[in-house]
């Protein structure tokens, strides 16, 4: 199966061109002209070099954000776009949960103990756009969707303000994980053992952590997502059956923009004036 993946969270991106779980191509958006301009060439060029045609694509991934309002709207409209006019299904994934996925992969490659995991952005005014998720090895024979991994969410992806990531990342979790011993356990959990302290995400790069906020022995990674985690983890999630519908397919910003919050600020005062 031949499969596109988008990648537009930011002020570029990327695509790259899968074939069934394997990467053939990936090719990053120049920063310099923006997604809105070099996204349908980077497409064509990628199909192109691969020698296939368009219509020879069987599934179109993208993230579906959180994310660039710009960079959303971009991608999602590529995709649908597309979808719809070479009859090619979607399968939508969320930024910070591929962020996770990927975090997770590494992190249980590296030392095959379960994760507890801090994915994070820059959301800009104040605030970052966080996931947080307990990642395990996958046992076999198991029916999951993430190959290797079970990538289970405490808290989905929401908005949190500057200062409180910086003291705690994983702020909110407090009651269910207990810090010992420099390490991050489970108050309550089936499985025995201590869990890895995972965080990532450009948050790290853009609000550095307080002292202390996290255990000795924990990992960071500052990287952005690309293509290429979107594709792998939407392959996982195509694999479990998960489907968008292009009709439905919305960007997820979490938030409204600045310039809708102004618009919003003197109804609302109004409505508490009248009240």
């Amino acid at each position: 199966m031949w499969h596109l993946a988008l990648e537009t969270i930011g002020l570029s991106g990327s695509v790259a061109l899968h074939k069934d779980s394997q990467l053939v191509a990936n090719f990053p958006l120049p920063s310099e002209i923006g997604s809105a301009r070099s996204l349908m060439p980077a497409i064509e060029s990628v199909v192109r070099n691969a020698a296939i045609t368009s219509s020879q694509l069987e599934l179109i991934s993208l993230a579906k954000g959180p994310g660039s309002f710009t960079g959303l709207r971009v991608s999602v409209a590529t995709a649908k776009a597309i979808g719809y006019a070479l009859n090619v299904p979607l399968c939508a994934v969320d930024t910070l949960e591929t962020l996770a996925y990927r975090l997770g992969l590494e992190a249980i490659s590296a030392h095959q103990k379960p994760a507890l995991i801090a994915a994070a952005m820059d959301a800009y005014r104040k605030q970052v756009f966080r996931l947080i998720a307990v990642v395990e090895p996958q046992l076999a024979g198991e029916n999951a969707a993430c190959r290797g991994i079970k990538l289970n969410i405490i808290l989905p992806s929401h908005h949190l303000d500057v200062a409180l990531w910086n003291q705690n990342p994983f702020h909110g979790v407090d009651r269910n994980f207990a810090l010992s011993a420099g390490v991050l356990q489970p108050s309550h959990h089936d499985h025995a053992g201590d869990y890895q302290v995972v965080v990532g995400g450009n948050a790290i790069r853009r609000y550095p952590l307080a002292e202390n906020s996290l255990p000795p022995s924990r990992i960071c990674d500052s990287r952005d997502i690309t293509a290429v985690d979107v594709g792998r983890y939407a392959w996982q999630r195509w694999l479990a059956g998960e489907r968008t519908d292009p009709f439905q397919l919305l960007p997820n910003y979490l938030r409204a923009s600045a310039a809708e919050e102004k618009a919003l600020a003197p109804l609302t005062s109004t409505e508490s004036s009248e009240s």
